[in-house]
């Protein structure tokens, strides 16, 4: 297979149509962090999810943090990463 086949043709062509858990659990995941409006709440879950669609390269998992987000609480204003 080449390198930037996509999941489904990987799929097809080693595991003869049995399906990788990881990427339909990151789109399980993802629909539910896009309902609530917190995919900026978990940029690894979204970072995942948008290499397992093809939106983003596989290198691009090492560069997640640079996305942290910062969360502010009430009474507060620190950063929680």
């Amino acid at each position: 297979m080449a390198a930037k086949g996509s999941f489904d043709e990987l799929e097809a062509e080693m595991l003869h149509g049995q399906k990788l858990q990881g990427v339909s659990t990151a789109r399980e995941v993802y629909e539910v962090l896009t309902y609530h409006g917190w995919q900026e709440l978990f940029p690894l879950l979204s970072t995942v999810h948008e290499i397992c669609i093809g939106q983003l390269p596989p290198t691009s998992i090492v560069e997640y943090s640079e996305h942290t987000p910062n969360l502010s609480f009430v009474g507060g204003s620190t950063p929680c990463y």
